[in-house]
């Protein structure tokens, strides 16, 4: 019979999972496969009464490959430095952009440990008012460029609003990180949250490939969701459908502040995914530049070093 491990966490168990542990493992940059036989043979390691939590991380961190090593420490680190309380706040991610980003966003939300991706999109209707003039919020984005813009405008406040509930929520339930994922995370609402809150960490990512791509994505969903036949019926429509998509995207592209903002144009998931985690782990980089420098480092070369780390929060 598979003995069940654990970690001991204040008297209690922690049951290990390797589909669990393997999230962290491919945001440091293993591949799925890795991640999973890795994940078995560390836990098959762990004694059959349980492991501390901290003692289980330097185990982990010890056996690491060199290649991943740095990476996972500093995801680590970052998170025990921002459930310290000695930030303001959580980490922000954002995801904007066309085409993949809700899929992109729910993948790294479970990866990540983090509640799930909070769609933005889906809070214009939360603003919209039957009894005031305010069409645009009620149709879908691609139906009219220009309510795109206006509905960019009307969530921006509102957004705004939802950061501070977000810090709120984050100092009583240490949350370490949000992820919000829509099309209506444009450029300039994105440049409004960060001059709006300055001493919070963000990280905004926009999936923006080709319009031919884009296109692509959009007619093989259509086909799905109303048939070839339909679909061929409704060309005019669906034309009109597709002269908005291009104009919002040609919106996003020409608006986009490459010092507040990245871009990934791949219109492949598995690119996207690691250039994402990429960008991630540059991001972790800075903070602990900034935080603790020279800590990632000692943990890398040392992992008990990671103790006396944790004594400093």
């Amino acid at each position: 019979m598979k003995q069940d491990k654990f970690l001991l966490i204040n008297g209690n168990r922690e049951y290990l999972s390797p589909l669990i542990l393997s999230g962290n493992l491919i945001v440091s940059g293993m591949t799925v496969p890795e991640a999973y036989t890795f994940s078995e043979k560390i836990i098959s390691n762990i004694p059959s009464d349980g492991i501390k939590k901290d003692d289980f991380l330097i185990l982990l961190i010890a056996e690491l490959p060199d290649k991943i090593k740095m990476r996972f420490v500093l995801l680590e680190l970052v998170k025990k430095y921002i459930l310290s309380g000695k930030n303001q706040g959580p980490l922000f991610i954002f995801i904007g952009g066309m085409g993949g980003k809700t899929l992109l966003g729910n993948f790294i939300s479970q990866q990540l440990g983090v509640n799930q991706a909070v769609a933005i999109d889906n809070e214009k209707y939360r603003l919209a008012d039957p009894k005031v003039d305010q069409s645009y919020l009620w149709k879908a984005t691609y139906e009219s460029s220009q309510g795109y813009l206006e509905t960019v405008k009307k969530l921006t406040p509102w957004m705004i609003k939802m950061i501070e509930r977000n810090v709120f929520d984050f100092r009583r339930y240490k949350k370490w990180c949000y992820l919000w994922e829509g099309i209506y995370l444009s450029p300039q609402a994105v440049k409004n949250l960060y001059s709006s809150f300055a001493k919070i960490d963000f990280l905004s990512i926009f999936i923006l490939p080709k319009f031919d791509d884009i296109k692509r994505q959009y007619l093989i969903r259509w086909e799905r969701e109303l048939g070839v036949k339909q679909l061929s019926k409704r060309k005019n429509l669906i034309d009109a459908y597709l002269q908005n998509i291009e104009a919002i995207r040609t919106h996003i592209s020409k608006n986009i502040d490459p010092i507040a903002s990245f871009v990934i144009d791949s219109p492949i998931f598995e690119e996207r995914l690691s250039i994402f985690y990429a960008l991630l782990n540059q991001k972790f980089t800075d903070i602990a530049d900034r935080e603790f420098p020279g800590w990632a480092e000692k943990v890398t070369r040392k992992p008990s070093e990671l103790l006396q780390f944790n004594s400093s929060f």
